[in-house]
C-alpha cells in the first residue's frame, strides 16, 4: 500500500462531462460502445490526489503538473541555450493508486471484473502478455480482464501498459458468466449494460477521472 496521504475530490459534472466524453471516444469498441449506451448524466464524478497537488488546476484536465514532481537529484545541470540550471525531475502519477482502487472493488464480489481496453496493441502482438491476467480479443482489438483472483501488482502493470496520455479506458462491471476465448458483441453489451465505474485518464497520464453509477 501507498503512504502518501491520498485526497478524494469530487468533480462538477457540468465542467468534466464534456472532456471525460472526449477521451474516451478516440477508443477502440468498448469507448465507443460505453459512450453510446451509459447514461454519465446519472453518475458522479471525481479525482483522487495526493494532499500537495495544485487544485486550482483541479478541473484543467487536458494538461500536467497538477502533482508536483520531485528532483532526481540534487545536482542541477546547464543546458545549452538555457539561462536556468535544469534540475532532472520524476513525473508523479497516480497508477498505483488507481491500482488500489481497482483491487478493493473487485474483492468485494467474484461477479466483479476490470476490463481494461488497450490502444495500441493487437492480439498478434509479442508484447501483449501480463503473468496471470487474463487478455480477450474482439476482432484485432485487445481487453485485459482482471478480477479478485488479481492481485494489485498485476492491476498495475496492466494500466501501465495500457496508459496512453489521450487515452486510457478501464470499466468496472458485473459478469455473471464465463469469459468467452474471444468477445462478442453480447458480451460487450453485458459489460455496458451492468457498468459501476468508469475510469478515464486526465492531467496528461498524471491521474485519473472516475465516473461512478
Amino acid at each position: 500500500m501507498t503512504s502518501r496521504k491520498i485526497i478524494k475530490h469530487k468533480l462538477d459534472s457540468r465542467k468534466t462531462l464534456p472532456y471525460f466524453l472526449d477521451h474516451i471516444k478516440c477508443g477502440k469498441t468498448l469507448s465507443e460502445r460505453i459512450v453510446e449506451k451509459v447514461d454519465f448524466a446519472k453518475g458522479t464524478f471525481s479525482t483522487i490526489l495526493p494532499c500537495n497537488a495544485e487544485l486550482e488546476r483541479l478541473l484543467d484536465f487536458s494538461h500536467g503538473g497538477i502533482i508536483p514532481p520531485i528532483n532526481y537529484v540534487q545536482d542541477s545541470y546547464s543546458v545549452k541555450g538555457w539561462s536556468e540550471e535544469f534540475y532532472p525531475k520524476k513525473v508523479i502519477t497516480m497508477d498505483r493508486e488507481c491500482s488500489e482502487l481497482i483491487a478493493d472493488f473487485l474483492k468485494r464480489n467474484n461477479e466483479n471484473w476490470a476490463v481494461v481496453e488497450n490502444y495500441m496493441l493487437d492480439p498478434d502482438s509479442h508484447y501483449i502478455g501480463i503473468k496471470n491476467v487474463r487478455m480477450v480479443p474482439f476482432d484485432s482489438e485487445v481487453y485485459y480482464f482482471l478480477n479478485q483472483n488479481n492481485s494489485t501488482q498485476e492491476i498495475y502493470e496492466t494500466i501501465r501498459k495500457s496508459s496512453q496520455v489521450w487515452h486510457f479506458l478501464a470499466v468496472i462491471t458485473r459478469l455473471r458468466d464465463a469469459l468467452p476465448p474471444i468477445l462478442t458483441d453480447e458480451i460487450m453489451n453485458q459489460i455496458c449494460e451492468n457498468v459501476k465505474l468508469v475510469i478515464a485518464g486526465a492531467y496528461d497520464g498524471e491521474g485519473y477521472i472516475f465516473w461512478k453509477q
